[in-house]
């Protein structure tokens, strides 16, 4: 029920390395990003889809398209269009689509320590 999701680049290290060998995707999609790297896809979430986010890693989540809620055990926050959701490293959260249309949105992973 997401719709898409898809790894766009990783990096190995805090350092993207810009020769284009060392951040290729391969293999299958990883709940976490690779230790001490950072993993970048794009998500496409259907109407009433929610996704548990990974507690273990910095995440961020920038909306394209739609409206997106964060939801924790403190409350919840709703955005939109050009705007994002910062979720601090150890914190319990999921993402849903409130929407009626996908909600596209851009998924930074951060190894963070």
């Amino acid at each position: 029920m997401i719709g898409y999701a898809g790894d766009i680049w990783k990096t190995f290290s805090a350092n993207a390395d810009v020769s284009c060998s060392a951040d290729t995707v391969t293999g299958p999609m990883e709940d976490a990003p690779p230790k001490g790297g950072i993993t970048f896809r794009m998500v496409e979430l259907l109407p009433g889809a929610a996704l548990k986010t990974n507690k273990s890693a910095l995440n961020y989540y920038g909306v394209i398209k739609g409206a997106l809620e964060g939801i924790s055990e403190l409350g919840h926050v709703t955005v939109g269009a050009l705007q994002d959701i910062i979720q601090m490293k150890d914190a319990e959260m999921s993402v849903k689509n409130i929407g009626t249309e996908p909600v596209v949105f851009a998924h930074f992973m951060i190894d963070a320590r």
